[in-house]
C-alpha cells in the first residue's frame, strides 16, 4: 500500500509530441509491470487467506484504480513498444482475442474481486440465510458462463477455441492448449467449485446435526435439497476432473503417481449418497 501499487496514473499528458517519446514507452511498461505485482500479490493474498479460514485483509475494491493486467504476451508488448512509428497504446491493442500467459491471472483477479465479499459474508459471526447462498451461487455461475471459451469447463469448448490461437504463437502446441494453458484453466475451475463447497457445506452440517421435527422439516425443504445437492456435485466434480487432469497431464507433472493413485483409491471407493441426501 505504500507502495502506492493500487493506483493507476496516467502515461501520456495532453500536449506530448506525436510520437511516443522513449519515455512515455519505459511508463507504459513500468505500468504493466507495477499492475502485474500488485494483481499477483492480491490474488495470492487472498486465495492464502481463504485457504487457511483467515480474514481477508485487503484495502476495499472501492479505493483501488489499478487497472487489471493487459492480455499481451511479453513478446508482442516488447515487439510493440519498440517500434519507432507508434503513435498511441491503448487497451484494444494492449488486450488480444487469443489467450496468453496472463490470461489465467485476468481470470484469477476478476474471481477474486467477486468472491472476496463472499467470503467475508461467510466469516461473519451472522451466516447468510439460504437464500444468500443461492443469490451467491448465482453470482458464480454467472461468472463461470462469461468466461473466454478457452477457460471452458468443458474440454470439446475449451480445445476449439484454442484453434483460434494465431499459428505458430506457440510452438510445440498446434493441436493442443499449452500445458500452462490446461493447468491454468483446471485451477480456476477448481477454485469456482471449491468456494461452492464453502458456501454449501453448512448445509451439509445442518442435515447432518439435525435432531428436532422444526430442523428436520428445514432440511427437507427444496431449497434446502438443492444447496446440498450444489455442495456434493462440486465435490464430485472436482474429484472427476482432478483425476481426469492428471492422467491426461501425467508426463508434465511431478508428484503424479501419488496423486493419482490417492484420486482413484477415493473413486474407486465412493458410494453414491445421492438418495440419502
Amino acid at each position: 500500500m505504500s507502495l502506492a501499487l493500487y493506483k493507476e496514473f496516467p502515461n501520456k499528458k495532453e500536449g506530448d509530441s506525436e510520437y511516443l517519446t522513449e519515455e512515455e514507452r519505459k511508463a507504459i511498461l513500468d505500468s504493466e509491470i507495477k499492475r502485474r505485482l500488485w494483481w499477483g500479490l492480491y490474488i495470492f493474498d487472498a486465495g492464502a487467506s481463504i485457504t487457511f479460514g483467515r480474514p481477508i485483509n485487503l484495502p476495499p475494491q472501492e479505493t483501488i484504480s489499478t487497472k487489471l493486467v493487459s492480455n499481451i504476451n511479453d513478446e508482442t508488448l516488447n515487439d510493440m513498444l519498440n517500434d519507432q512509428s507508434l503513435k498511441v497504446v491503448n487497451d484494444a491493442m494492449l488486450n488480444k482475442p487469443y489467450p496468453t500467459i496472463y490470461s489465467a491471472m485476468i481470470q484469477q483477479t476478476k474471481f477474486t474481486l467477486l468472491t472476496s465479499p463472499m467470503y467475508t459474508k461467510l466469516l461473519d459471526k451472522h451466516l447468510p440465510s439460504l437464500k444468500e447462498c443461492l443469490e451467491m451461487n448465482s453470482k458464480l455461475t454467472d461468472f463461470v458462463k462469461n468466461l473466454p471459451n478457452y477457460f471452458s469447463e468443458h474440454n470439446t469448448i475449451a480445445e476449439q477455441a484454442y484453434k483460434n490461437v494465431p499459428e505458430n504463437l506457440y510452438p510445440g502446441y498446434k493441436d493442443r492448449p499449452p500445458t500452462w494453458l490446461t493447468l491454468s484453466r483446471h485451477r480456476l475451475i477448481w477454485r469456482y467449485k471449491n468456494l461452492q463447497i464453502i458456501l454449501f457445506r453448512p448445509f451439509i452440517w445442518q442435515k447432518i446435526m439435525a435432531n428436532d421435527a422444526q430442523s428436520i422439516e428445514i432440511c427437507e425443504t427444496e431449497e434446502a435439497k438443492k444447496c446440498r445437492k450444489i455442495c456434493l456435485d462440486a465435490a464430485s466434480e472436482t474429484i472427476t476432473s482432478i483425476y481426469n487432469y492428471v492422467n491426461n497431464e501425467r508426463d508434465n507433472l511431478s508428484l503424479i503417481a501419488t496423486c493419482s493413485e490417492l484420486v482413484q483409491e477415493y473413486s474407486n471407493g465412493q458410494k453414491s449418497t445421492a438418495c440419502y441426501w
